[in-house]
């Protein structure tokens, strides 16, 4: 009896020792905090890093070809951008698709007639450590103090983007 505690003792301590380490290496990026924006560098020419964008308000749209909801949402963002871009509103927009799918996201943003700044998130090497995104479309919407203010998931028909932008490019 004592042999067999004393082996399921090791095999628990063995179990432990292997099992704590994986966990903690395999589970995904955090979600930021409301307050806090991603240290994200966007592969712009020349390249932005997001917290650099301090005084400005910023949409930042996280996209792909594949979810027709992206379809529905990127027009809505584009006439926000070309309605405040004068006034300081900056968007980006963040395609997550790769491989044959980038040529679909560029055929996708001339059909839909996006003129904002996009990238490709496979052009981020640090984007899915430093965030986990559940399902796009989802928009960041970050003020002029570099606070994340809002995270939209999906398609929120109770959003007022338009009065949001308005709103926090009037504050100081």
């Amino acid at each position: 009896m004592y042999k067999l505690r004393r082996i399921l003792f090791f095999l628990v301590l063995l179990g432990l020792a292997v099992g704590i380490p994986a966990f903690v290496m395999n589970r995904p990026a955090p979600e930021p905090d409301f307050g806090s924006v991603p240290d994200l560098t966007l592969p712009l020419n020349p390249p932005v890093r997001l917290l650099d964008l301090k005084g400005r308000v910023v949409l930042v749209e996280f996209w792909n070809t594949t979810t027709p909801a992206c379809r529905e949402t990127l027009p809505e963002i584009e006439r926000v951008y070309e309605k405040y871009r004068a006034q300081g509103l900056i968007v980006i927009g963040i395609s997550l698709d790769h491989g044959p799918d980038r040529a679909e996201a560029k055929r996708t943003m001339r059909e839909l007639g996006i003129t904002f700044p996009n990238v490709f998130g496979d052009d981020m090497f640090d984007l899915r450590a430093k965030l986990t995104l559940t399902s796009p479309p989802t928009l960041f919407i970050i003020d002029k103090k570099s606070a994340l203010r809002n995270k939209v998931s999906g398609v929120d028909p109770s959003l007022r983007l338009d009065s949001t932008v308005r709103t926090l490019l009037k504050a100081k």
